[in-house]
């Protein structure tokens, strides 16, 4: 039996109620845990929601890519496997890593803060620099010819899909979001097109036993600006202490220029409008929606100002 059997089997047996998974957890559209196969285990992911198969698949995608030329990034993927059965829409089966997540790590006050956040910018790098960089960039199942196509489209994309599920934004702060567009895409250091995590929170970063890191989660792996990374980034808490980004830009290897800082501040912005979408889409959660309104006018503000200042708010490294 091949080891795609194998899994297939397990996962079948564990929906039959005959089998479990090791220590499941049921996320919101997945469920994880694991399995053994050929006396190893294996890690899988059970995808529970249609909305959410493109993402697995181009995971999977990703997965396989990286694992060509530089496995040590990403765990090795084995299977993508379609499931329908009720509540099941497929099973993404995938090397299970003997270690724990990068954020239970940083919350543990005897750790070495400085060395994981170094090691922690060292692996972004090294995701920055795969070698499948692209002059066009491709996202959400759209191919964008350039940087600028992506941004004005992606962003008339995610309005038009808010005023459709029953949204709003403040007056005046959809104009303004467009003027400060305009003038950040008007900038003469525009970016090449890079291999970018698309969601590389500490929680998506594993620490081996070895103490090496690599990544995992790679449902909005994408080729794209580096600093949509950056203002991923700049949203969990290890941002927000004393030698946090020092730290963790050692091991990425520098510091961000003004361009690109302002770029960081562009690609929160885009970051929030998606997220604001995604209140409204998959969890019609209008009062969750209205929360991020602030943020997004808070980073309106700080586009607005061309100087963009140095280096807070804390979310511009």
């Amino acid at each position: 039996m091949t080891k795609k059997s194998q899994i297939q089997k397990a996962v079948l047996s564990f929906l039959a109620g005959e089998g479990n998974l090791g220590t499941l957890i049921k996320g919101r559209f997945s469920r994880t845990g694991t399995i053994e196969c050929d006396r190893k285990p294996v890690f899988i992911k059970i995808c529970t929601d249609p909305r959410r198969v493109p993402r697995m698949e181009n995971e999977y995608s990703w997965l396989k890519r990286i694992d060509r030329v530089s496995p040590c990034l990403v765990p090795r993927p084995f299977a993508l496997m379609p499931l329908r059965q009720p509540g099941v829409e497929c099973v993404l089966a995938i090397e299970a890593i003997d270690g724990l997540s990068l954020e239970i790590l940083l919350e543990d006050r005897n750790a070495n803060h400085a060395e994981l956040l170094e090691k922690y910018g060292q692996l972004v790098a090294r995701f920055h620099d795969l070698p499948f960089a692209s002059d066009s960039l491709v996202f959400d199942g759209q191919t964008w010819p350039d940087w600028k196509s992506y941004v004005v489209g992606a962003l008339n994309g995610y309005l038009d899909d808010i005023r459709r599920l029953g949204g709003s934004l403040p007056p005046g702060i959809e104009r303004r979001m467009r003027i400060v567009i305009q003038s950040s895409l008007s900038a003469p250091d525009l970016p090449k097109m890079q291999v970018v995590h698309g969601d590389p929170s500490p929680n998506n970063a594993f620490v081996e036993s070895s103490g090496s890191l690599r990544f995992l989660d790679l449902e909005l792996t994408q080729c794209g600006d580096p600093m949509l990374d950056f203002a991923s980034l700049g949203v969990f808490e290890f941002g927000n202490k004393p030698g946090d980004w020092p730290s963790f830009l050692r091991g990425y290897g520098r510091s961000m220029t003004e361009g690109e800082r302002r770029r960081i501040a562009l690609c929160r912005l885009l970051r929030i409008v998606r997220f604001m979408r995604g209140q409204l889409w998959m969890y019609r959660d209008l009062a969750g929606f209205e929360e991020r309104v602030t943020d997004l006018e808070t980073v309106v503000i700080h586009l607005e100002d061309k100087r963009c200042p140095d280096p807070r708010p804390l979310w511009l490294p």
